[in-house]
């Protein structure tokens, strides 16, 4: 965690990007089980038309998500970790949705994405 290892998934949103662009990244299936399912992350949000980065479930053969957790405009320049907790029946996936904001001045990005299910 927090280390210069590794990877992380990063919007563009300079050219040819356009207002309300959406890069979404799924997971693969998780079994369902008993017990509640944490979802932990590191994310970055900079710019002054930061769009949105959202967070959904989605229930396996199912076309719908639904929220888990969002967040809007200028983050500041530094990461900032998250940790949802949320408690499905059904095998699900989970969705990262980043979208663009009003113009190039704004950039999304996640790293160290971890999911624990009890």
């Amino acid at each position: 965690m927090q280390t210069d290892l590794g990877y992380y998934l990063y919007i563009e949103t300079s050219s040819p990007q356009k207002p309300n662009d959406t890069a979404r990244i799924i997971s693969k299936t998780y079994k369902r089980r008993p017990g509640g399912i944490c979802l932990n992350f590191w994310y970055h949000a900079l710019g002054d038309t930061v769009g949105e980065l959202t967070v959904y479930s989605r229930v396996q053969g199912q076309l719908s998500y639904r929220p888990l957790w969002s967040v809007k405009d200028n983050q500041g320049n530094q990461w900032r970790a998250a940790s949802v907790n949320f408690e499905l029946d059904e095998d699900f996936q989970i969705v990262f949705e980043g979208v663009v904001g009003k113009s190039f001045d704004g950039d999304i990005a996640i790293d160290d994405i971890s999911v624990n299910v009890n």
